[in-house]
C-alpha cells in the first residue's frame, strides 16, 4: 500500500512539474509546501488523476512502468495484482509495451522523445499490447519531464480509447460512399450551390445534361452555366428556398453552351446551419424533352378525341388520369375539370379495382388488350358495365409512357341481352308447358325439343338434337313431310307418326317459317 501510494505521489509530483514547464503551474514547490491546504491539493489532484476518462501511465526514461491510473487499466484490461507485476518486471523497449510494429512511422519520434524529452501527439494509431493480448485504436500524447539537470526524467503517456469513434467514422465513410455510389448512379443531375450560387458539387448525370464533365460546373456561378446569365434568374428557385426554407419544385428550360434549349423539372431543398439559417440549396434536376414532345402529341390527339362519340382517356403508367374526353366523363356523372390528375380509381369500386389492377399490369406487360367487358362507377355510386381496350404509348425508344383507353358505355346492350335471356326462358317455360310436341329446326336438323316431345317420341333431347325431322315420321310419309317444308306450307296436315320404339300414331303437323315444326297427337 505505501509502494502505490508513494507513485501515486510521485505522479502527482511529476504532473506538477509538467504543469510547469507548460506555463501551468507559476507558483514555485516552496509556495506551495507553505501553503496550508497544499494537502487538499494533492489529494484534489489524485482524485482528478483516478477519475480522469484519459489513461495515465508514467515511465521511467528507461521505459520502466512507474504509474498508471484506473483508466489506463480498463483500456488494457489489466488488473491491480498485473499492473504491480509489471511495475516490478525490468525496463521494456521505450516504444511502450514491445509494440515496435504497432508505432509503424511513430516509432523514431517515440525513441526521441524516450532520449531527448519534447512533446508527441500520435492522433490515431492501432495499437497491440502483447502483454495483455489486445487491440483496440488509441490516440497517445508523449510528455517529457526533465529533471533539475534538464535530462529526461519521466515520461507520461495520456492514452485515449477511441475505438468506439474509430468504427462511427469507418461507418460513415462506408454510409458516405454508398451515398456518394447512389448520387453518381442515379439518372438525375443533383448539384449543391452556396448562398452566393457558387456550384460546390455535381454529380456525372448534371454533367451531361450539359455535355460537360461535371468538374468543369464545380466554382463556376449556377446561372452562368445553366441559364447563360449574368446575374441571378428572377425566376431561380433556389433563391425562392433560402428566402423561404421550404423546397420548391419548378418547370422551366436550360441552356447548353450551343444555345441549345431544354425542359427540365427541377426540385430545390435548402441547407441550414446550425442555427437554421441557410446557406445553400440542392438543385435535383430531371430532363422531360421526351416528355414535353409526348405532351405535344397528346394535344394533337386531344383534339381528334374530343370530337370522338366513344370514350377516350389517357393515364400514365401510374394510373393518373392526364387527359379524356367529353364521353368520357359523361358516362361516369363527372365533368372533365373533376377528373384531370386524379387516380382512374375514381372509376372503379373498391370490389372493381383489384381486377383493374390485374388488367393493367397485363397490359404494361403485353402492350395491349382487345375489347372486353370492364365494369365501371359512376359519380352518384350506381355501376354500369363498359366495352374496353386500350394499348401503351411508347416513345421512339420503345420506352413506356402512358396508357391509352378507349370505352363505351353498353348498359343498353346490356339490358337488351338480359330482356333476350328472360323473353327466351318464358318462351321455353311455355313451349314446355304445352300438351303439344313442339320442334325446333335448322334447315330440316333438329336443333330443339320441348318436354312434351320428349314425352310422345321417346327421343332425349340430346338424342333428338341433330337428327333430320322426317326422324319423327313413318317413311311412307316423310316426301310429303319435305315438299311441305321446302314450300313453306303454314297448313295443318295430317301424317302418321314414328316413336323410338316403333310404335306409330296418327298426328297432325303445321309448320311455320321459322323452321318450328310443330307435331300434335290424336
Amino acid at each position: 500500500m505505501k509502494d502505490e501510494q508513494k507513485t501515486k505521489a510521485e505522479l502527482i509530483k511529476e504532473l506538477k512539474i509538467l504543469r510547469r514547464q507548460n506555463g501551468l503551474q507559476k507558483s514555485n514547490s516552496a509556495e506551495i509546501n507553505k501553503n496550508p491546504v497544499s494537502n487538499n491539493n494533492e489529494e484534489f489532484n489524485r482524485a482528478v488523476v483516478e477519475s480522469s476518462p484519459l489513461g495515465i501511465s508514467v515511465r521511467s526514461s528507461s521505459g520502466k512502468l512507474l504509474s498508471v491510473n484506473n483508466a489506463w487499466k480498463k483500456i488494457w484490461s489489466f488488473s491491480d495484482e498485473q499492473v504491480k507485476e509489471l511495475m516490478k518486471a525490468d525496463p521494456v523497449d521505450p516504444s511502450f509495451l514491445n509494440n515496435r510494429e504497432s508505432l509503424g512511422e511513430w516509432l523514431p519520434k517515440v525513441e526521441n522523445i524516450y532520449k531527448n524529452g519534447g512533446f508527441l501527439h500520435i492522433p490515431k494509431l492501432f495499437l497491440t499490447d502483447k502483454q495483455c493480448d489486445r487491440s483496440c485504436w488509441v490516440s497517445l500524447t508523449y510528455y517529457a519531464i526533465n529533471d533539475d539537470k534538464g535530462d529526461v526524467d519521466r515520461i507520461v503517456i495520456l492514452t485515449d480509447d477511441i475505438t468506439e469513434r474509430k468504427q462511427a467514422e469507418d461507418k460513415l465513410k462506408k454510409s458516405q460512399k454508398l451515398y456518394q455510389t447512389l448520387v453518381e448512379n442515379i439518372d438525375l443531375g443533383i448539384t449543391l450551390i452556396d448562398s452566393n450560387y457558387n456550384i460546390l458539387m455535381s454529380n456525372e448525370a448534371q454533367g451531361r445534361l450539359f455535355n460537360k464533365s461535371f468538374s468543369e460546373l464545380t466554382g463556376k456561378k449556377c446561372y452562368k452555366e445553366f441559364e447563360k446569365c449574368n446575374d441571378v434568374c428572377s425566376h431561380c428557385p433556389g433563391s425562392i428556398v433560402m428566402t423561404t426554407g421550404q423546397t420548391a419544385k419548378v418547370q422551366t428550360q436550360r441552356i447548353k453552351d450551343d444555345g441549345s434549349k431544354f425542359d427540365v423539372r427541377i426540385n430545390v431543398f435548402p441547407i441550414f446551419d446550425n442555427d437554421s439559417k441557410p446557406t445553400g440549396f440542392i438543385e435535383v434536376v430531371e430532363d422531360i424533352t421526351e416528355h414535353k414532345l409526348a405532351e405535344d402529341e397528346v394535344r394533337k390527339f386531344k383534339t381528334i378525341s374530343d370530337m370522338a362519340n366513344y370514350g377516350t382517356a389517357i393515364v400514365d403508367l401510374q394510373g393518373n388520369i392526364i387527359y379524356l374526353n367529353d364521353y368520357f366523363a359523361s358516362m361516369h356523372g363527372l365533368t372533365i375539370e373533376e377528373t384531370i390528375g386524379k387516380h382512374l380509381s375514381i372509376f372503379h369500386t373498391d370490389e372493381q379495382l383489384p381486377e383493374i389492377v390485374r388488367i393493367n399490369k397485363n397490359l404494361i406487360k403485353n402492350g395491349s388488350y382487345p375489347a372486353i367487358e370492364v365494369w365501371h362507377k359512376r359519380k352518384d355510386g350506381t355501376v354500369f358495365p363498359t366495352m374496353m381496350n386500350a394499348t401503351i404509348i411508347k416513345d421512339e425508344n420503345d420506352k413506356s409512357l402512358y396508357i391509352s383507353a378507349s370505352a363505351i358505355d353498353v348498359t343498353d346492350h346490356k339490358q337488351a341481352e338480359e330482356a333476350l335471356k328472360d323473353s327466351q326462358q318464358r318462351l321455353q317455360g311455355l313451349s314446355d308447358a304445352s300438351f303439344e310436341a313442339i320442334f325446333l329446326s335448322d334447315k330440316g336438323i333438329c336443333i330443339d325439343q320441348n318436354i312434351t316431345a320428349e314425352k310422345i317420341f321417346g327421343y332425349t333431347s340430346q338424342e333428338a338434337i341433330g337428327r333430320p325431322g322426317t326422324d319423327w315420321i313413318v317413311p311412307e310419309d316423310r316426301e310429303l313431310v319435305k315438299n311441305k317444308m321446302i314450300s313453306g306450307c303454314e297448313k295443318p296436315y295430317d301424317v302418321t307418326a314414328l316413336r323410338k320404339d316403333g310404335t306409330t300414331f296418327p298426328a297432325e303437323i303445321q309448320g311455320r317459317m321459322i323452321n318450328t315444326v310443330e307435331t300434335r297427337s290424336e
